[in-house]
């Protein structure tokens, strides 16, 4: 597994163990998309932006219709618009 190879505890050296830790740190960020299939699904369409807006809007509160009508320029919530002239 990667995150016992970049864990940073496993390493002594000042240097390697910085390195290890910003290996480390994207392993665990990979495994936090891949291991959920909701980010997932988002990951593999939006890719890491779409992510991001997830992460930031709160995974309990955005579907994934929400962050495809982000991307797609409707706005936020579906059904929720702010109308149109």
């Amino acid at each position: 597994r990667l995150s016992e190879i970049y864990h940073p505890d496993k390493h002594v050296d000042e240097q390697k163990k910085a390195a290890a830790a910003a290996q480390f740190t994207r392993v665990k960020a990979a495994y936090e998309v891949l291991s959920d299939a909701e980010r997932r699904r988002v990951y593999d369409e939006f890719g890491l932006e779409g992510v991001a807006a997830m992460d930031a809007r709160g995974m309990e509160v955005t579907r994934y219709e929400d962050i495809r009508a982000q991307f797609e320029g409707r706005g936020g919530e579906a059904g929720a618009g702010a109308g149109g002239g």
